[in-house]
């Protein structure tokens, strides 16, 4: 039985929306008003690449089908990274080709009776792969498994948008989603700045936790510290008028491995990160994280001195996951 493309919303988490494009089916996690401001000043189509990527969307169905077979097709990308993950029932296998293809097809799960279970089936996260088909046995159960209950809003950078894990289940937001058995609209983005703009696009959804990690584009790029201040105050003001009572996680700029030298304006990472300190202290559900404290100053958990390998990726979920617990009351 194929399923039906026009019919997957309902069972996508971690999309602000989705269409059929030529045939497959496409999600888009950031808003479209956010997308519109980073073509705006998109000189290399790199914010384009990146928001095409389907950072932490997932589809999620209860069903009995024996076999799960589906078709992608690929287009931008971000990293030479093409594969997705399933999980059933907790267990986990990935999917995909090893290197690019313009097309994949295959079957990736089966079991020898009907049995029901919970699929969670995580779509490649740095590179646009758009679904050309979903086919499941005939007559059997498929429907969207019960949501999620907590709804996470994630920005951030390219660390946050999880370059460069292995697999879209191996990024520290997705580690942690897990974790708190949580749904994440992660509009984190490559290349991204704390850009003022950030408090006039907020997704129309509701959420109950908010995490902001940026900084390292904004130190690597010149930024003045006091803009790079008031961009954060102007985002969390907005945020918080619209949801008074949901937890937000401030993190200062993350590690930078070896890197103690000033920008093109005279400015450190740690500049940056004594910019932040005292917006906790003006915002009442604003908790202020310490990210150099979540990885240690150590290539070995990098991949290029910026962005975590997975080993990285598993500490920094590590060290992450109590404040997020924290944060909600756990």
């Amino acid at each position: 039985m194929k399923v039906g493309l026009d019919s997957l919303l309902p069972f996508a988490v971690g999309a602000d929306r989705a269409d059929v494009v030529h045939g497959a089916w496409r999600a888009h996690r950031l808003p479209a008003a956010m997308e519109e401001r980073y073509l705006q000043q998109d000189q290399d189509d790199k914010f384009r690449i990146r928001f095409s990527c389907g950072s932490c969307v997932r589809l999620r169905f209860v069903s009995d089908t024996r076999r799960v077979r589906i078709g992608l097709r690929y287009g931008f990308e971000a990293r030479a990274v093409y594969r997705g993950a399933l999980r059933v029932d907790g267990g986990e296998v990935a999917f995909g080709p090893e290197t690019r293809s313009e097309t994949w097809d295959e079957v990736i799960f089966e079991q020898p009776t009907a049995t029901k279970r919970l699929f969670d089936l995580w779509l490649p996260h740095l590179c646009q792969a758009d679904l050309l088909g979903m086919e499941v046995d005939d007559r059997c159960t498929f429907e969207p498994a019960p949501a999620l209950p907590l709804r996470w809003l994630a920005y951030g950078d390219s660390i946050t948008q999880g370059m460069t894990a292995t697999l879209p289940t191996r990024t520290v937001i997705a580690r942690c989603a897990l974790a708190l058995n949580a749904a994440v609209q992660n509009v984190a983005l490559g290349s991204a700045m704390l850009d003022n703009w950030l408090a006039d696009t907020l997704p129309s959804g509701p959420y109950d936790l908010v995490s902001i990690a940026y900084g390292t584009n904004d130190h690597h790029k010149g930024a003045p510290s006091e803009v790079f201040q008031e961009n954060a105050r102007r985002l969390l003001a907005a945020l918080t008028k619209k949801r008074p009572d949901c937890p937000i996680l401030l993190l200062t700029p993350l590690t930078w491995a070896n890197h103690p030298e000033a920008n093109s304006i005279g400015l450190t990472m740690d500049d940056y990160r004594r910019a932040l300190a005292p917006l906790a202290g003006e915002f009442q559900q604003v908790r202020l994280v310490h990210g150099d404290r979540l990885l240690p100053d150590d290539e070995q958990w990098f991949v290029d001195q910026v962005h975590p390998n997975d080993r990285g990726f598993a500490l920094y979920a590590e060290n992450l996951l109590p404040r997020l617990e924290a944060a909600l009351g756990r």
